[in-house]
């Protein structure tokens, strides 16, 4: 059935009006008619099951029926990951997203290679993500940052497993007992001799080599994050 992100709060009763974006992806993309359902969340107060009303190409109204799963509650997950180029950073908020990321951090590095990023379209991407996936919730994206500066506020989060493409820390799935809920991948150029150095000598931060082949930055950063879920979820 059909997923729809809605901001307003849900209840029984209540009528939700789409917007513009929301009416063509159901009136030309799904072809849905008047009558039919459709599944809406808003990140906080579960799933519901709405029916189709007065669609038309400027308006459409969906009346709330039903809740049909109550809201999930999930372990904080976050994802810190270099900027990329639009296509793969497009890859990894979806990805991460259906993983079950609920922070997603972007950040600038000494080898990045793009110094740009968009809040919004990122946010979007991520709620788009979560509607195919069946999350009810939406994973927070922050603003760009200097990756020194989310470092020095890494409290948040606590440790840090940070993925290492040189092959020389232990792998990752060896890290179970560093009770992170936090990992960080690098630029596609990968760390600096620099940047290694400081996070080998730092507290509560610990890189992992992920497998011996070489990856992609954002597969880095699927695999790396899939597998910290894992071992927390059943360590």
């Amino acid at each position: 059935m059909i997923r729809l992100y809605v901001p307003q709060p849900l209840t029984t009763g209540l009528a939700l009006e789409l917007t513009s974006q929301q009416i063509h992806y159901l009136l030309h993309v799904m072809r849905v008619k008047d009558g039919q359902q459709v599944l809406v969340f808003n990140g906080h107060d579960g799933e519901w099951k709405t029916e189709v009303s007065n669609l038309s190409k400027r308006s459409c109204l969906l009346s709330v029926k039903e809740q049909t799963q109550p809201q999930q509650k999930e372990d904080e997950l976050w994802l810190l990951f270099a900027t990329l180029k639009p296509k793969p950073q497009e890859f990894l908020i979806e990805k991460a997203t259906e993983v079950g990321a609920t922070h997603l951090c972007p950040i600038l590095t000494e080898r990045s290679s793009v110094s740009r990023f968009n809040v919004e379209k990122a946010t979007q991407q991520a709620i788009e993500a979560a509607e195919q996936s069946g999350r009810t919730t939406i994973p927070q994206v922050f603003p760009l940052q200097l990756m020194q500066e989310m470092l020095a506020n890494r409290s948040t989060f606590g440790p840090l497993i940070v993925g290492d493409e040189t092959h020389k820390s232990p792998p990752l799935i060896l890290l179970g007992d560093k009770n992170a809920k936090a990992f960080m991948v690098g630029p596609e150029g990968g760390w600096s001799p620099k940047e290694l150095e400081f996070f080998r000598n730092s507290e509560d931060i610990y890189t992992a080599d992920l497998m011996s082949n070489i990856l992609r930055a954002e597969t880095a950063g699927i695999i790396g994050l899939a597998t910290l879920q894992q071992i927390r979820k059943y360590k």
